[in-house]
């Protein structure tokens, strides 16, 4: 039998209008602390959550409610139950992160953030019932559902899996809503998705811009701030950062946290420290003799995930970081999350200025090749190719059982080449490729730009690792914010012009103007940034032999998506620095540690043949 998230994770389940559901509800609510009715007396909405994330409204036939973080108040959200086309217009204006979930004359409405840090997901009961959720593992453990290998093997991808791939929960029968999507529900009847958000045209100057995504970054840490008395934040890099500066003109005592690295490039502690000093901000740092290091304790505690995460393998050290904030008094903690995505962007934004504005596409084109040494035939094959999204998923399938694609490979694609690891089966390969190109049959872009594209993609993947932090915040009673994920924030960034987003000679210069005055220039024209490689190195010379004996008996092996022979030559044999060695650990640790929790789970998944 599939386990049911422990108690100290939120979820909550959305149950249509209709006289069946009670088994339904009779069986989820043992696991419920909170329970909600339609207006017809029916159960509606039960789970577990804090009281202050839900705000509720009530009308004639209608009910909505707001759950996450918010600043909604009852008359706001009754004033906007009129109709869909009301709640549009709430949901494209509210800022803050949150699940807007409604029962209008008997038909459902549920819809998260446009990112997937609050998914929404959804499947049929045997009778024909549509139930909806924010975690698959939920509807699963209802419904009885199984482990889809195939999904599971493109997991071993790790972040490359396309559009919508990518985003589809691993159970067989679950459904994701896609981004900028919400479900509709009939109280008997299929479901089906209604696109209430589009990114927004990319019109705005850098002045414009930086004035927008400073009153949307505002916004965003202040709708967090209306609670604790007390908040930490991460201080690191310059997203980070941002959120400290904007974090310390609120009324909360903060404090900055900042982990040392054994790399000795790495200067995030000596920015943090200018920072502070000019801030006046209670700083901690994080010794690296006390922060484990990567893969280290991470199978002790795995947390709570309904989908396997790359973050599970820093358990160790997310645990040891949120026990620090707790034990200073710290409910709250903030970071820089989402930054990277939103306001470094992707070179593939000018293969569209091509015709438009050549020259401004060459010349960006050329530093992008130059600074990540791409190979000139490669990048110009790239920058020129006319194939469709559906034609570049069928040829990313056909690339999938062949060479690692090295780190000089050109980002101007619809997406990142990708290849497996050594160790897994030819079968498994074999399988992932038929999954793909069948969804390419009828897969859409995210938007027709391709550096767009590429740009929300990451967004989502990177929204979606951060649903991994909360398990393990909530184990020690904190609760980790995302500012740059917002709706509003993601807009403000998305709608500057991609010559003044994007820059291959200053370092995100959207952020740099937009938190003038608010964070100190010391630290705001920094151009360097630290990476984690030294960190992930040393966890695996570490712990390479704990990794092999967690591989003695796996459970990605008894599905077919592993060849524990290869595995064990492949990680006891090559070089801790060596990029197929490292690429590939993380997310088969990851999709081991996640069928681990599930070991409870019926053993008659079908397996690759």
């Amino acid at each position: 039998m599939l386990p049911f998230p422990e108690p100290e994770v939120p979820w909550f389940l959305v149950l249509p209008d209709h006289p069946d559901v009670f088994p339904w509800y009779d069986r989820a609510r043992q696991h419920a602390t909170r329970s909600l009715r339609h207006p017809s007396g029916r159960p509606w909405l039960l789970g577990r959550w804090p009281d202050e994330d839900l705000c509720i409204a009530v009308g004639r036939g209608r009910h909505a409610a707001a759950l996450g973080v918010h600043r909604v108040d009852h008359d706001v959200l009754e004033a906007r139950l009129r109709s869909h086309a009301s709640l549009d217009s709430f949901a494209r204006s509210e800022p803050g992160s949150f699940h807007l979930i409604a029962s209008v004359d008997g038909e459902l409405r549920v819809q998260g953030p446009v990112l997937h840090g609050r998914r929404v997901v959804h499947a049929s009961t045997p009778d024909g019932l549509v139930l909806v959720s924010d975690r698959a593992d939920v509807l699963a453990w209802l419904l009885g559902l199984d482990v889809d290998p195939a999904l599971l093997g493109l997991r071993l991808l790790g972040e490359a899996v396309p559009h919508p791939l990518g985003i589809a929960p691993l159970f067989t029968g679950v459904d994701a809503v896609d981004v900028g999507h919400y479900v509709v529900v009939p109280p008997r009847g299929a479901a089906r998705q209604v696109r209430w958000w589009r990114p927004p045209e990319p019109t705005r100057s850098l002045a414009d811009g930086a004035a927008a995504l400073q009153d949307a970054l505002t916004d965003a840490v202040r709708v967090r701030t209306a609670r604790p008395a007390r908040a930490s934040c991460d201080l690191a890099g310059v997203d980070s950062t941002a959120v400290c500066g904007l974090l310390a003109r609120e009324d909360v005592e903060l404090r900055a946290f900042t982990v040392a690295s054994p790399d000795p490039y790495d200067d995030d502690l000596v920015f943090a420290g200018r920072t502070v000093a000019a801030l006046g901000v209670a700083h901690e740092v994080v010794r690296t003799d006390v922060m484990p290091v990567v893969y280290q304790d991470f199978a002790a505690t795995p947390p709570a995930l309904d989908e396997p995460s790359p973050i599970s393998v820093e358990n160790g050290r997310l645990d040891a970081l949120f026990r620090l904030v707790a034990e200073s008094g710290c409910t709250d903690h903030f970071g820089g999350y989402g930054g990277d995505e939103l306001l470094h962007g992707s070179p593939a934004w000018f293969t569209s200025y091509l015709r438009t504005d050549p020259g401004l596409a060459l010349r960006n084109l050329r530093a992008s090749r130059a600074n990540g040494r791409w190979p000139r035939g490669e990048t110009a094959r790239q920058a020129l190719d006319p194939r469709s999204y559906g034609n570049w998923m069928r040829r990313f399938a056909d690339r999938l059982g062949g060479p690692p694609p090295g780190t000089r490979h050109p980002a101007l694609d619809w997406g990142a080449v990708a290849a497996f690891g050594p160790w897994t089966p030819v079968e498994a390969v074999r399988l992932a490729q038929q999954r793909v190109r069948e969804a390419s049959r009828s897969a859409r872009p995210l938007s027709e730009v391709r550096g767009l594209h590429r740009d929300l993609t990451m967004m989502v993947a990177c929204s979606g690792m951060l649903r991994a932090f909360g398990p393990v915040a909530a184990r020690h009673g904190v609760t980790v914010h995302a500012p740059f994920y917002d709706d509003r924030v993601i807009e403000a960034g998305l709608s500057v012009r991609a010559q003044d987003r994007i820059s291959r000679w200053r370092y995100k210069p959207l952020l740099a103007e937009a938190m003038r005055g608010i964070v100190p220039d010391v630290s705001l024209d920094r151009a360097t940034k630290a990476e984690g490689s030294a960190v992930e190195h040393q966890g695996i010379v570490r712990n390479r032999r704990a990794i092999l004996e967690y591989f003695e008996e796996s459970r990605l092996a008894e599905l077919g998506l592993l060849d524990r022979r290869a595995f064990h030559q492949h990680v006891s044999a090559t070089s801790a620095t060596a990029q197929d060695f490292t690429a590939h650990l993380f997310p088969s640790v990851a999709c081991e540690m996640w069928l681990r929790r599930l070991a409870g789970a019926p053993t008659d998944v079908e397996q690759v043949r």
